[in-house]
């Protein structure tokens, strides 16, 4: 469980540093968030 919380840590502070890296994940996470308001509506 702690090497999964480096590990997601990891990918906030890269997402909130990295520009690029936020242009190519942000559709991504859209999308999934999305979804997943939608199911929760079902």
């Amino acid at each position: 469980m702690m090497q999964r919380m480096a590990e997601n840590d990891d990918i906030v502070t890269r997402y909130m540093d990295d520009s690029s890296f936020q242009k190519t994940i942000f559709p991504i996470l859209a999308k999934e968030i999305y979804k997943s308001v939608l199911e929760r509506q079902e």
